[in-house]
């Protein structure tokens, strides 16, 4: 799923998120949906009518997958000068730092947010990196993300959520 889908479900209502995958993923009818959740069936119809709407709107904010990437290709370029004015840039104000480590690598706990606290957080993890430590821009889930290699394996992936051209989360 992309960044931009995961973020919307995250923004949906507890039923919505229920009725969309089951309708659009797994083509329930709305009567076996109505019996999962325990709603009528017209109200299932129109629950889905309005996440659906919802998808939409967040898909038409996001820009397309060259524009992200040329953005994305800007952003590791000046990370690696540590050209903060084009990180500035880049990054909205508030941007958001979210990691998940998989239980085999450290990760952040809680969200990193602000310009200054997630460049410092990734200043900081590049620090210390191994000397064979590279970068390249990849299709992931149909959408261009960093790919991180240190000792010849994969270390991490940095997805994006752009809007209006700013990266608004990692």
């Amino acid at each position: 799923m992309s960044i931009a889908y995961l973020r919307m479900m995250e923004h949906l209502a507890p039923d919505e998120r229920a009725v969309l995958p089951l309708r659009e993923a797994f083509d329930f009818s709305y009567s076996e949906i109505a019996n999962i959740i325990e709603k009528k069936e017209e109200n299932c119809r129109k629950i889905f009518s309005r996440a659906k709407q919802k998808v939409l709107l967040v898909e038409g904010e996001s820009i397309s997958y060259e524009r992200n990437k040329l953005i994305i290709n800007r952003f590791l370029a000046a990370f690696q000068m540590q050209n903060t004015a084009v990180l500035l840039e880049l990054l909205s104000d508030n941007v958001t730092l979210y990691s998940d480590g998989g239980g085999k690598v450290t990760a952040a706990v809680r969200p990193i947010v602000s310009v200054s606290n997630v460049l410092a957080l990734l200043y900081g993890v590049i620090k210390k990196a191994p000397e064979d430590t590279y970068f390249e821009v990849k299709n992931i889930n149909r959408q261009p993300a960093i790919v991180i290699y240190m000792n010849n394996k994969i270390q991490s992936i940095l997805s994006f959520y752009i809007s209006n051209e700013t990266i608004n989360e990692i």
